[in-house]
């Protein structure tokens, strides 16, 4: 036999980090992408800001910052979706998902008497576009700037403002030109539950969801003297005191507002890449899921938001020859889900509405070859799937019942694909399902899915979402979600992880090979996540805030990486870039590995490399070994199986070379 000395490279750094990736101080144009008509504002609005979970909303004489919060249905309503949705009264009893509602909370500040004459100007553009899906497959792009200026609020009065970069909340500067009455500045908050002035001076403004706190103000003239200054509260509306000015003297008002903050907003749950250098994160706060595109600098280049309020995270993959987004919504109460599909720029060009059959998506992959997008999900509708495929092109789809079960309510956590035309899911436990499918391993052949070629028990303790105790993926102030990245497939072996336990298995037989306790047993939540490989085995998972890197052959430790938050997701692309993503950040970090050797590496067919979809049926697929002695007999991982080293005939794909033997 011969022997391969793997090297492991203990050395990595990181490239660049991104924090808060979807929450930046910036605010964005409106070109028709924001709107409040439900919640009766008629006014229009200008600008919009997303901040620590709040969504700021600018028109001529208001502010409206708005959260969106999670509500328990009544009975009344729950009956009534169900009567909507087509589901029968003893159907879906232990489904939590439309058992909840989004409910928008609003604080308000209103300008008395302002903006008759008002224009809205923007300053300092930032680089990134904002791109905006719509229900009508189109695209609303935006630019973005770090501050505007209300231009005459009041007669010779403006108003600056922005997000500091130093401070939490923001800052609204009043600007006095000569001869302008501070008195006409007048600031009711209607939505507001309590008002008052603290003992230092402080507006403490209550909403609904907060305290929005105006510090006591700073007032300085023309000279940058200072000038004694205070807020003033009367029958509910808030002014200025400002001692010992003439009508004739300018000056500058500059308070500065702390707001309530929620976890979350920041959250990068999903990370992906292409193969020009790109990386691609997917996250941001509920109801307003993005996606951002960076360059190999870390510099972002867009951001996509879909055309989806939901409380609920699904899913994204990125094709990596052409830079395409899909986008699967998780789950929609009111009507059947739907993939989106961007190109490389951040632009919308195709929308797919599946069936009610899968109502819900969890998780997405791609075969590159097949040119199809795999998902895995769940629902509660008849005839019931738990995965689907379906072309790139959002043309041709195809469902599965992977579990082979009658009864739905089964939702899959897992998902991974391997580079032979096969498909490894995992089911969540289901309270109201079938209990030989709980946390069970599906092997399905691609792309119809079934019948699968086993299922075995994992033993983790995976439960569905939106269970009355308990939400799976618990990431901090994160989403509810049912999936999960915790399964990757190497050239040999699958590999599964749920912050716990990291297990190996058999992708012939199911067969458990290697179970390893890292964090204890497996609980019925995580707590961090992200799993990835390449073709040699050398193995990375998410574990709290570190990277941990392991031999996948041996199940040993050889390296750990710090990252700057708690992991979601990571993601290893062929040139050893290692990205990662989670809880307020995304890193790109350099890891060096050593060069897979013939014998456990993943070698592109001939016709791959002629045929980049990998169309064609008859190419060839050659090993080239280097060291050792000749001769040498190659056995591949075809079907069936085939030796030597050159193979024949083949359909196009991914041909790896399992063994190799020194006859």
């Amino acid at each position: 036999m011969l022997f391969f000395l793997l090297v492991f490279g203990f050395s990595s750094f990181a490239q660049w980090t991104v924090k808060n990736p979807f929450t930046p101080k910036v605010i964005i144009q409106n070109n028709g992408q924001y709107n409040l008509r439900d919640e009766g504002l008629k006014d229009e609005i200008l600008f919009s800001a997303n901040q620590d979970g709040l969504q700021y909303y600018f028109t001529k004489n208001a502010i409206w910052i708005k959260h969106a919060s999670t509500q328990k249905r009544t009975e009344h309503e729950i009956e009534k979706l169900k009567e909507k949705l087509g589901i029968k009264e003893e159907e879906g009893k232990e489904e939590k998902e439309f058992a909840y509602k989004i409910q928008n909370q609003f604080h308000v500040i209103e300008f008395i008497s302002g903006g008759n004459s008002t224009t809205i100007q923007s300053e300092s553009l930032v680089s990134q576009i904002y791109n905006f899906g719509t229900q009508t497959n189109q695209t609303i792009s935006a630019k973005a700037f770090k501050k505007i200026i209300y231009k005459n609020l009041y007669p010779g009065i403006d108003m600056e403002f922005y997000f500091p970069e130093d401070k939490q909340g923001f800052k609204y500067n009043f600007i006095l030109n000569p001869g302008a009455d501070v008195h006409q500045i007048q600031m009711r908050f209607p939505e507001a539950e309590k008002i008052k002035i603290d003992e230092q001076g402080n507006l403490v403004v209550t909403s609904i969801f907060g305290d929005f706190i105006d510090h006591a103000p700073i007032a300085k003239n023309l000279s940058s003297k200072n000038i004694a200054c205070s807020f003033k509260l009367k029958n509910q509306t808030v002014a200025f005191d400002v001692a010992n000015l003439t009508n004739s003297n300018g000056f500058i008002i500059d308070p500065w507002t702390t707001t309530p903050s929620f976890t979350g907003s920041t959250n990068a749950y999903d990370v992906d890449w292409d193969n020009f250098g790109n990386c691609y994160v997917y996250g941001g706060p509920m109801t307003s899921y993005q996606v951002i595109k960076y360059n190999a600098a870390g510099t972002s280049l867009w951001s996509f938001t879909p055309a989806i309020a939901c409380l609920f995270y699904g899913d994204f993959v990125v094709d990596k020859r052409t830079g395409s987004v899909y986008i699967g919504e998780a789950y929609n109460n009111s009507a059947a889900v739907k993939i989106i599909k961007t190109n490389t720029n951040g632009l919308q060009v195709g929308m797919y509405t599946a069936t009610m059959a899968i109502d819900e998506i969890w998780r997405m992959a791609i075969n590159p070859c097949l040119n199809i997008v795999v998902i895995a999900g769940g629902g509660d509708h008849a005839p019931y799937y738990t995965a689907c495929t379906l072309d790139t092109n959002l043309a041709n789809f195809t469902g599965a019942n992977i579990l082979g079960v009658m009864n739905p309510w089964h939702d899959m956590w897992g998902l991974a694909i391997d580079n032979i035309g096969n498909a490894y899911t995992i089911a969540a436990l289901s309270l109201s399902g079938t209990a030989q499918c709980n946390n069970y391993l599906f092997k399905s052949p691609l792309p119809v899915l079934t019948p699968s070629t086993f299922s075995i028990a994992t033993n983790y303790q995976f439960l569905e979402a939106r269970s009355e105790m308990y939400n799976p993926v618990a990431y901090s102030g994160g989403a509810y979600a049912n999936g999960y990245n915790g399964m990757v497939v190497s050239d040999t072996s699958l590999y599964t992880w749920d912050s716990y336990v990291f297990k190996k298995w058999n992708t012939a037989t199911g067969a458990l090979i290697n179970s390893s306790t890292i964090n204890g047993t497996s609980q019925l939540q995580v707590f961090s996540g992200g799993i990835t490989a390449d073709n040699c085995d050398h193995l990375f998972l998410g574990d709290q805030n570190n990277i941990k890197q392991y031999d996948g052959l041996t199940s040993t430790l050889v390296n750990t990486i710090t990252a700057p938050g708690t992991v979601y997701d990571i993601n290893l692309t062929n040139n050893n870039i290692l990205y990662a993503c989670g809880n307020g950040f995304v890193s790109a970090f350099q890891v060096n590995l050593p060069t897979c050797t013939a014998a456990t590496n993943s070698l592109l067919a001939t016709t791959q490399v002629n045929n980049p979809n990998c169309t064609s049926a008859n190419g060839t697929a050659t090993v080239s070994i280097t060291g050792g002695v000749a001769p040498y007999s190659v056995t591949w991982n075809t079907n069936p199986v085939q030796t030597g080293t050159v193979i024949t005939n083949l359909p196009g794909g991914i041909y790896v070379a399992i063994t190799l033997v020194r006859l």
